[in-house]
């Protein structure tokens, strides 16, 4: 439903496109391209009707306001061209085509954006896109940010909608219908998988080329880690480690964590599989040798009230053993970008043996 305001707007439309007779004064394609010009005066939102209700006449016999609705996409001839139409759905040739004008409505999809899309051709970021988590902040800077809301997205008018989890579980059904081409980031639980996603979004953001020579570069490195862990002939069951954030939580096998630590060369020292507690207790009688601190340099993401991270015994895990800093902005998508936390884990490993530390967190632990 709209608003009563929004709903003048609409009101006053529909009288502008009848005759005295009832009669639908504009063809179908001119309607709607005045509603679409009508929303930058008044709301996104009449533009969202008109795409996904489908207002094609006003019939003012039928007394005031009834709108007379059909699916917009039910018969293809009704926009065979498209001319008046720039968020029709795309047909299979048109979506090989490189994109143009480019959103993306969260910081995972914003990573893939800033990588494979030329700047002119980017539209607008998420809001997210210059936090502490975001890889590519850097690169985020000076380009528009939007909100992830359907309103903010289609009135920019893009030719592609990037995403992960933005707009939520219905956006790209939602996106589609209304005409505009959605890629979704793929899920990754290990770095096979990250070299899947990696091609495909590669692949659907016009990129091959960028994208091969991205998962050359993660084979690259994998193969030097690989190699170091041979020259440096270093025994893995002295080497457990205890992954831990501010919030509390491990993992066990099932993660993309407990990937990069195998990838490491080293041993989780969480036995049970996905995501859990500290375990305090076991920490009591069983020590892992080293700490992979996660999180701990994001400042929204310091240890709260009830986090298990304010316990003595979780405390002593960062006092008392060598620590490898593992930076937020590595650890909150699943992408390329894990290898350098694969490279803090698997080139500290040596001097962790030696008892030093590397990137060593900055932890508020908050009052006792």
């Amino acid at each position: 439903m709209i608003d009563s305001i929004r709903g003048k707007y609409l009101v006053e439309i529909c009288r502008k496109s009848i005759n005295d007779n009832g009669a639908s004064v504009f063809p179908t394609r001119v309607f709607l391209k005045k509603m679409k010009r009508s929303v930058k005066y008044c709301s996104a939102s009449i533009m969202i009707f008109a795409n996904i209700v489908g207002v094609y006449s006003c019939d003012s016999r039928n007394g005031p306001l009834d709108l007379q609705a059909e699916p917009v996409f039910e018969s293809e001839n009704k926009f065979e061209a498209g001319q008046n139409y720039p968020n029709r759905r795309v047909n299979s040739q048109e979506s090989s085509l490189k994109p143009k004008r480019v959103i993306s409505l969260d910081f995972c999809a914003d990573q893939y954006v800033l990588q494979f899309v030329d700047r002119e051709n980017i539209l607008a970021l998420s809001m997210d896109a210059e936090a502490e988590f975001s890889y590519l902040k850097e690169k985020a800077k000076g380009i528009k940010k939007t909100r992830s809301t359907a309103e903010d997205a289609l009135i920019l008018e893009p030719d592609l909608i990037v995403r992960s989890y933005g707009g939520g579980a219905n956006a790209a059904a939602f996106f589609e219908k209304a005409g505009v081409r959605v890629l979704n980031v793929g899920w990754a639980g290990d770095f096979n998988d990250i070299k899947k996603v990696t091609r495909e979004m590669a692949k659907g953001l016009g990129a091959d080329e960028r994208g091969e020579e991205l998962i050359a570069e993660i084979d690259s490195r994998l193969a030097a880690i690989r190699q170091y862990q041979s020259d440096q002939s270093l025994a893995p069951d002295n080497h457990q480690v205890l992954y831990l954030t501010p919030s509390g939580t491990t993992t066990g096998s099932g993660s993309l964590i407990h990937e990069m630590l195998r990838e490491a060369g080293l041993v989780n020292f969480q036995s049970m599989a996905g995501w859990r507690s500290l375990p305090l207790e076991r920490l009591v009688y069983e020590q892992p040798n080293i700490i992979a601190a996660g999180f701990f340099d994001d400042s929204a993401s310091q240890a709260g009230g009830w986090s298990s991270m304010r316990h003595p015994i979780a405390r002593q895990q960062l006092k008392n053993k060598p620590v490898i800093g593992l930076k937020g902005s590595w650890l909150s998508c699943g992408a390329w970008f894990a290898m350098d936390g694969v490279e803090a884990l698997a080139y500290a490993e040596g001097a962790s043996a030696k008892n030093s530390t590397r990137n060593d967190p900055q932890v508020n632990q908050g009052d006792d």
